[in-house]
């Protein structure tokens, strides 16, 4: 069971939306923005 840090998700989601709209120049949709910030948070992916 992984227990996830709210405040650190939260500062996981604004970095992956800042990334998105640096990069790919659009706000991230839903589904992306769960999938990085899910596989971050659980420390498969950095």
């Amino acid at each position: 069971v992984y227990k996830i840090n709210l405040d650190m998700t939260n500062d996981v989601a604004e970095r992956v939306s800042a990334l998105y709209e640096d990069i790919l120049q659009r706000k991230p949709d839903k589904t992306g923005l769960y999938y990085f910030v899910s596989r971050i948070t659980k420390k498969q992916i950095t």
